[in-house]
């Protein structure tokens, strides 16, 4: 969008513009005045506002559309009264502010708002239609014809509804930071998109990362409500970086095609470019750049933004954070891309593994550090030059990338870990590869992101993360943990308990399901289904050809629907769930689709599409309740305050 050039433009901007809601853009008390002290004065004052329009014109303006030493003076002679009438308007929603302050919102943002009001001319482009909005009060209230009465009754009744509407949309200030997750696609048998979103649906994940734009996923989390970042693959780097016409037409075939059913609020530019694939390096800030452009030629800037995930391994000594910088045969690279993400108030994309950090310490740093377990006072980590303590690997990875972008006098850039996670199954020399290590920090992970706050030297910037991954990746090359991070089995049910859910609430019960272990012995596997199905006396008739349990088509799926109906059938009897050591016992329910396991109609099922809820106990909120709470009580005190308001001016 072009900066207006004349007043009225700007009014008129300030009006009728749609709002652009972004997740880490605008700050959230412009949202709350743009949906809140627009609304009424648009929809139901229309007429009104044009006579302030008009008024404001012939007080600024000459015929010839200029403005006027003249009307500069009328302007100014009516200084008084407009502040006078922001001061009124202060009181008329400072409980509003007030409220949004105390909810986590920085200093900064109340800055910006005095900004938004009194220096106009001076407003980045990104930030226009926000303040604009604002800027727009103050020449209404200028209006001799539009009387204070009439625009602080206005503005008083836009907080009685505006305000609630917005919350109703936005949500609670106190949802805070969130915790999504990554699918990735090298899988043997990979479900169905519309079985991937009803998973997603089924464990309440709200936030996804794709490594591609694949149209199908796309197409399946249409009006989902998940939000969702989509990426640039590597290869696909080179074509956009040099082309503004490729990005362009990425642009609409991937992201402007799907919005805004489909929920799209981030671009990945590739992964890991830097340490992976550095002859790429030259085009990759002119890639998101190009990107960027296509975005505002389309409207969309506001709605998505563009960064691009890096490896730690950028950072080539991060202990002590403080003195953690940058690579620096890549300062002038980073430099560019954080000039950028400052530019488009976009954010830094982190990948950090504590399990890497961990594995490659040779001992100095604790497993508990890594897996977010208390240390004692003797063993607490320490950054020796800010006396910082730090609970985790994972804050003091952060706040290294912290420091490190603030060494490069750059500052105010948050920072969204993009991947994060633990191994469940490793190999015979990677010991710490466990189920209860990964169970451990996942759900350690998620509840320290949960208490909404950031590392020590950025304790107000929550960390937004995303899990490494939704799916076991078999088809990777690499060590045996490198097939095994996934959180699902193929066929929805959980590797381990956790849970991504806000919601404190435990859903299914205690009953047992007997199934194969992941990776068991295929031969064994058979002799196991063999007997199950003959001398065990299980009904292996879902299993054939054709039947509902046949697919995914593998000694695994198949032995688990053997072994888990001789189970249900002989478990009162004394039967047991070993099969030679390929079995074990779940809480989960493993049916999917219209396969159902024996014993399913004893759960209680929240599961969409056939799958079913993990079994596991939600993180406890920073206040000790639930998000639904805080939202009614934030409701309820928007309108009070509100209509006490209204009361009086009404």
């Amino acid at each position: 969008m072009k900066r207006p050039h004349s007043m009225p433009e700007l009014v008129y901007l300030s009006i009728w513009s749609p709002t652009k809601e972004t997740k880490h853009g605008t700050p959230k008390i412009c949202r709350a005045f743009v949906s809140g002290l627009v609304g009424y004065l648009t929809l139901v004052k229309r007429s009104d506002n044009k006579v302030c329009h008009q008024k404001v014109s012939s007080y600024l303006l000459d015929t010839a559309g200029s403005v006027t030493v003249s009307g500069l003076f009328s302007w100014f002679s009516y200084l008084g009264s407009v502040l006078y009438d922001i001061f009124f308007q202060v009181l008329a929603s400072g409980y509003l502010l007030f409220r949004v302050l105390a909810s986590g919102s920085n200093f900064s943002r109340f800055v910006h708002l005095v900004l938004c009001l009194f220096s106009w001319p001076k407003i980045e482009e990104s930030n226009l239609n926000c303040c604009a909005h604002d800027i727009s009060l103050m020449f209404q209230y200028a209006s001799g014809e539009v009387s204070l009465f009439l625009c602080l009754r206005g503005v008083t009744m836009n907080l009685t509804v505006g305000s609630f509407k917005w919350v109703e949309k936005v949500g609670t200030f106190s949802d805070g930071a969130f915790v999504g997750i990554n699918i990735g696609t090298d899988v043997s048998n990979m479900p169905s998109a519309p079985d991937v979103v009803a998973i997603l649906k089924a464990n309440q994940i709200t936030h996804v990362r794709l490594y591609d734009a694949d149209a199908h996923m796309l197409k399946a989390l249409a009006d989902s409500g998940i939000e969702v970042m989509v990426g640039v693959t590597n290869e696909e780097i080179l074509g956009i970086g040099e082309s503004a016409s490729k990005a362009a037409a990425w642009i609409n075939q991937n992201v402007a095609a799907y919005l805004p059913s489909t929920n799209i609020t981030a671009i990945a530019v590739g992964s890991e470019v830097l340490t992976t694939i550095p002859n790429v390096v030259p085009v990759l800030v002119p890639a998101m750049n190009y990107l960027h452009k296509a975005l505002v030629a389309s409207n969309l800037n506001f709605q998505v933004k563009v960064s691009t995930p890096q490896a730690m391994d950028v950072i080539p000594r991060p202990f002590p954070p403080s003195t953690a910088t940058f690579n620096s045969s890549w300062d002038s690279t980073i430099y560019q891309i954080l000039q950028f993400l400052k530019n488009t108030n976009s954010y830094y994309m982190l990948n950090a593994y504590p399990y890497f950090g961990y594995t490659s310490g040779n001992g100095i740093f604790p497993l508990d550090y890594a897996l977010f377990r208390s240390l004692p006072p003797v063993k607490q980590i320490v950054d020796p030059n800010t006396l910082s303590h730090y609970d985790s690997m994972f804050d003091a990875m952060v706040d290294a990338a912290y420091y490190s972008i603030n060494a490069l006098n750059m500052t105010g850039i948050p920072i969204v870990v993009t991947e994060t996670g633990w191994p469940w199954l490793g190999g015979a020399n990677e010991p710490d590869a466990t189920a209860d290590n990964a169970e451990t920090f996942n759900n350690n992970m998620i509840q320290r992101v949960r208490n909404d706050s950031g590392p020590p030297s950025q304790p107000n910037f929550p960390i937004n993360t995303y899990i490494y991954e939704m799916f076991n990746e078999d088809k990777r090359p690499g060590p045996v943990s490198e097939k095994n991070w996934g959180l699902f089995f193929i066929n929805g049910s959980s590797v381990y308990t956790f849970s991504l859910s806000t919601s404190s609430r435990v859903t299914g019960n205690n009953s047992d399901f007997c199934i194969a272990k992941p990776n068991a012995d295929p031969g064994k596997l058979q002799v196991g289904l063999n007997w199950a199905c003959g001398q065990g006396g299980a009904n292996c008739s879902v299993i054939q050809e054709g039947q509902p349990c046949y697919l995914p088509n593998t000694y695994q799926n198949h032995a688990s629907y053997a072994y888990n109906d001789y189970y249900q059938r002989m478990h009162a009897a004394g039967a047991t769930c070993d099969f030679d050591g390929t079995a074990t016992t779940t809480t989960v329910n493993p049916s999917y689709g219209s396969c159902k396991f024996s014993g399913s109609s004893t759960i209680t099922s929240n599961s969409t599409a056939g799958f079913t809820p993990s079994v596991a106990p939600g993180p406890v909120t920073p206040q000790g309740g639930s998000g639904t709470t805080n939202l009614q009580v934030l409701r309820i005190q928007f309108v009070i305050s509100s209509m006490f308001l209204a009361l009086v001016l009404l």
